[in-house]
């Protein structure tokens, strides 16, 4: 039996008597922070973290001195990116509350590290972002409900989205959407931040996961962003309108048709499928979406598979949207876009039971098209 095993075996006897020492985990700790700043093969430091892990689910607990030990790791340049990165998952889910505080506090310090970077020749301007990614992806989770104010780490996600792409790239920005959507803070905080973040910093970048927030009462503040703040080439905020569109707000297509008007645009491009007219519009006549989805219209890659799935959000009969789904299979059949584009539709017909396997002709997505 391995070292690893025979402590797990002992601690979960342990923890049956309700005692998980401490002690068993300081061997551990000490491989990891003596491995941490070698040079060489960060495979043994690695090795104890998972050891660590496993212990620590097994019931043991961690020293009183040993979060402030790792985390010094984390902050330490010094250090082998992939150990750092390895315990600020760990840290986000162990410790006391007054631990989990640390964390935020140096995740924050962090952030602030990587914004003040003078160049891309620091080795920190590529080992930051990756601890703050595994943060963002995997550790903000498990960290907020240990925190007393789960709230406090809504402004570490403002402070990464209000950060230059250059430092701050999308693989570490996108995260934060979700989130903000998903803090345990109460909803009316989540959306406070979600209009700052529409007002400030995503003006072009569409934040998806923020249509989970938008409801009735959000949508004037956002239609004041859309009409009345900064304005995209179109004379609108364009992220705070799709998010309106996609809550399916009939004042915003109003005034939406108010202002193509104004700026002399048929009305036939200002309600074309898939604009952000028609887009609201679907949600008060579902024959428009079944009229697109069994159409052999091709606008983008998504558009259909998209309009799939608002159809099951806006309880269209299956049955419907299978028949339309064939129609569109009948042309798709012909054409090598539209083939291409029933890849997505398929898959996501198939998970809800609209359709089997094969029963839409898929072609391979051009090359030209592939991310």
């Amino acid at each position: 039996m391995s070292y690893t095993s025979t402590i797990t075996a002992v601690l979960s006897l342990l923890q049956l008597a309700g005692f998980a020492p401490p002690a068993e985990t300081a061997p551990l700790v000490d491989r990891i922070i003596s491995g941490a700043q070698e040079a060489g093969d960060p495979a043994p430091s690695l090795q104890a973290i998972s050891s660590l892990s496993q212990l620590l689910a097994a019931g043991a607990r961690l020293g009183a001195d040993v979060p402030r030990r790792l985390g010094s790791i984390v902050a330490d340049p010094r250090a082998h990116g992939v150990v750092r990165v390895e315990l600020i998952k760990l840290l986000c889910s162990h410790g006391s509350p007054e631990d989990a505080e640390r964390v935020r506090v140096l995740i924050t310090e962090l952030i602030a590290r990587l914004r003040a970077l003078p160049d891309h020749h620091d080795p920190e301007y590529y080992a930051l972002p990756g601890i703050l990614q595994a943060f963002l992806e995997e550790g903000a989770q498990r960290l907020a409900p240990r925190l007393a104010d789960p709230a406090s780490l809504l402004d570490v996600y403002m402070n990464v989205l209000a950060g230059p792409r250059s430092r701050f790239n999308e693989w570490v920005q996108q995260p934060c959407f979700d989130r903000i959507v998903d803090n345990p803070a109460p909803l009316p905080v989540r959306q406070r931040y979600m209009l700052r973040v529409v007002e400030t910093v995503s003006f072009y970048v569409y934040p998806e996961p923020f249509a989970k927030l938008v409801n009735q009462d959000v949508s004037a503040p956002l239609r004041k962003i859309a009409f009345e703040g900064a304005a995209g080439p179109n004379g609108y905020h364009p992220t705070a309108v799709a998010l309106l569109a996609e809550y399916g707000d009939e004042e915003t297509a109003d005034r939406l048709m108010e202002l193509g008007k104004q700026r002399g645009y048929l009305e036939a491009d200002m309600t074309r499928v898939g604009g952000d007219v028609w887009r609201i519009r679907v949600h008060y006549d579902t024959q428009l979406l079944l009229d697109y989805i069994g159409s052999d219209q091709w606008i983008d890659w998504s558009t259909r598979a998209w309009a799939v799935q608002k159809a099951l959000r806006l309880g269209v009969e299956k049955s419907k949207i299978r028949e339309a789904l064939l129609e569109y299979g009948s042309h798709a059949s012909s054409n090598k876009r539209l083939g291409a584009e029933a890849r997505d539709v398929l898959q996501i017909a198939v998970e809800n039971g609209i359709l089997m396997p094969g029963e839409l002709p898929v072609t391979p997505l051009p090359s030209w098209a592939r991310p």
